[in-house]
């Protein structure tokens, strides 16, 4: 006689447990010494804020390097050779490599612009002067080397979006000029490879997505923010005006004012349906007309986030710093039935 034995195989299924995005603030530094600040940056190469002062009344302080926690340093940018407008650096952006970035206001016919680049910190800035292009309000920039994109909104009301790229990673061309993206204005951010963008107007208007197409950009619309609901006031609704955006996880993070008190909300939203995602108050004066980026240094599970921009009306900046969790799926297996064996025979 023989016997024979059967097994039953252990059957099991994972489940994918996900992290929810969730914002702390570190500080915020408020300052009210620089009265006209236009435009600022954060350099995670340097770890300095910089921030565009158009009242300066010297040239050579009109870009004033800020300390870690955004504290002024009384240091400067080199501006030395630079063609500049009445409102001198009016914009400046900064890349992952340390490259700065900074654009003028030269709005008298034609409407020449200068693209001014600083390699590093310290370096003595390059100028380089491109056809057509415009008065630059806001400016972003990402990628390095010959793989750089820089996009550029401005020109008063109008808003067009200059795009520039490189071959060399130092000189530009502009490659195209986006008029009428009709929220994108106050607020300007691209993704990596230079197919999307989103833009903020103000005045009262929530973020716009912008995708390329064959010939054009289109607005994108499946991406509808969504309210805060801290905020009964809805906060994407209300000069949303820093933005930065997080291409490894499809996270747009902007920062707003809430018209029912005096409180800046710094929010991370989806960047493809705009759905809430996280926010937190960052309890100083609220940023109307609130120029200034959002700069990120991310990981895959999350990392730190700098904002710097305009405070209320003409009365300083903020700078504040913050760290973003954003945990990824952890697989947690479901036994549904254990080992067994048993024999026959026959």
């Amino acid at each position: 006689m023989r016997k024979i034995f059967l097994t039953l195989i252990l059957i099991s299924l994972v489940s994918l447990s996900f992290g929810q995005l969730s914002i702390s603030l570190d500080f915020v530094q408020e300052n009210t010494t620089l009265s006209k600040i236009s435009a600022g940056t954060y350099n995670f190469v340097t770890d300095k804020y910089y921030v565009c002062d158009y009242d300066a009344t010297d040239p050579g302080q009109c870009v004033p390097i800020l300390n870690q926690d955004g504290t002024e340093s009384s240091t400067y940018l080199n501006t030395t050779g630079l063609t500049m407008g009445t409102l001198q650096v009016f914009a400046i952006t900064c890349g992952s490599d340390g490259v700065i970035y900074g654009g003028t206001n030269i709005e008298a016919d034609p409407k020449e612009n200068n693209l001014f680049r600083w390699a590093s910190e310290s370096a003595v800035p390059t100028q380089q002067t491109i056809a057509d292009f415009r008065f630059t309000r806001v400016m972003d920039v990402n990628g390095t080397g010959a793989d750089t994109i820089i996009v550029a909104t401005g020109e008063g009301d109008d808003s067009p979006v200059d795009i520039l790229t490189t071959t060399d990673g130092s000189t530009f061309v502009l490659s195209e000029t986006t008029p009428g993206l009709a929220n994108v204005k106050q607020g300007i951010a691209v993704n990596l490879d230079g197919t999307v963008l989103y833009g903020t107007q103000g005045y009262s208007t929530p973020p716009a997505k912008y995708i390329k197409g064959v010939s054009t950009w289109e607005a994108d619309p499946t991406f509808a923010p969504t309210d805060d609901p801290m905020d009964p006031d809805n906060w994407v609704l209300f000069n949303p005006c820093p933005i930065g955006y997080w291409d490894e996880r499809d996270v747009l993070f902007g920062y707003s004012s809430r018209s029912t008190d005096d409180n800046g909300v710094l929010s991370a939203i989806d960047g493809t349906d705009g759905s809430l995602l996280d926010s937190i108050q960052t309890g100083v004066n609220d940023p109307f007309y609130g120029y200034g980026n959002i700069e990120l240094d991310m990981a895959a599970l999350g990392g730190e986030g700098r904002l710097i921009c305009r405070d209320a009306g003409d009365t300083g900046y903020i700078a504040a710093k913050f760290t973003v969790a954003y945990p990824t799926p952890s697989p947690t297996p479901l036994v549904l039935q254990a080992n067994s064996a048993w024999g026959l025979y026959e």
